[in-house]
């Protein structure tokens, strides 16, 4: 399941902010930007995987930075803590830690204070919300992804989320039971031979979507496995599934957040 933590993590950069959520505890905040000049055209809110911050998302965000998004990837796991070993076991132990419901309403708080309803948001990333906030999540980021497309966003952008859940007792409803509240539009991306999520939930939701009247565009890729988005930054080169879901995302999130502006 995703890139395992001693694959993923190279040396990481530390948080470049934070938000101060309901309880008064801050939640670290990583971010990128486009970095040439322009003004950014709208916010992502990129939600990790298992593993949480390393060397994919940081790659990934610096590519959507390169198309002009403010992105912020905040620490979906600041309330448990860092890992306790560089293993997936370690990961998995740690998710389920995690409380979903909880953690959902940490997320909200950190799209409320990009849109200045609660706190005070760095000026360029308060502008760049004023174009919209799209979320983008991998694995368990993306099943909060589609979690998060119940509230206030323009979009979510979905790899390999989890329809029905991904085994851990939770305390917040899964898409396939928050259906009927999930506005979309939502683009959503699944490999056929993934052997963690189950394709026939998949096709639930997109059955519930469907007739709920709710945009969405999913596909699933027949030979892709589980974490497949990680061939899109790899040193060898990009896959072709990898970059037909990218090009995807890229259109996505251009009609989503609007045109690139002119360099000042």
């Amino acid at each position: 399941m995703c890139i395992a933590p001693t694959a993923a993590r190279g040396p990481l950069r530390e948080p470049d902010a934070a938000v101060r959520v309901a309880d008064g505890t801050e939640m670290p905040l990583w971010l990128a930007g486009p970095g040439d000049g322009t003004s950014p055209r709208g916010v992502v809110l990129l939600l990790t995987d298992i593993v949480g911050w390393g060397t994919f998302p940081d790659r990934f965000s610096a590519k959507l930075g390169a198309e002009g998004y403010a992105v912020v990837v905040p620490d979906l796991f600041f309330r448990v803590g860092a890992l306790a070993e560089p293993s997936m076991e370690a990961a998995l132990e740690r998710r389920a830690r995690l409380d979903d419901a909880g953690l959902l309403d940490d997320l909200r708080q950190v799209i409320d204070w990009l849109g200045g309803k609660v706190g005070t948001a760095p000026a360029g990333l308060a502008a760049a919300a004023e174009g919209g906030v799209v979320t983008l999540g991998f694995c368990v980021g993306g099943t909060l992804s589609m979690q998060l497309a119940a509230g206030a966003t323009r979009g979510a952008v979905v790899y390999y989320g989890f329809p029905n859940g991904d085994g851990t007792p939770s305390s917040a409803p899964t898409p396939l039971e928050m259906a009927e509240r999930i506005r979309g539009p939502l683009l959503g991306f699944w490999g056929g031979s993934d052997h963690h999520i189950t394709i026939a939930d998949v096709e639930a939701l997109d059955d519930a979507l469907t007739r709920l009247g709710t945009p969405h565009d999913f596909t699933v890729y027949d030979a892709a496995e589980h974490n497949f988005m990680a061939a899109l930054v790899r040193s060898a080169g990009p896959s072709e599934i990898a970059l037909q879901a990218w090009e995807s995302t890229r259109r996505f999130l251009a009609d989503r957040l609007g045109d690139r502006p002119q360099a000042r």
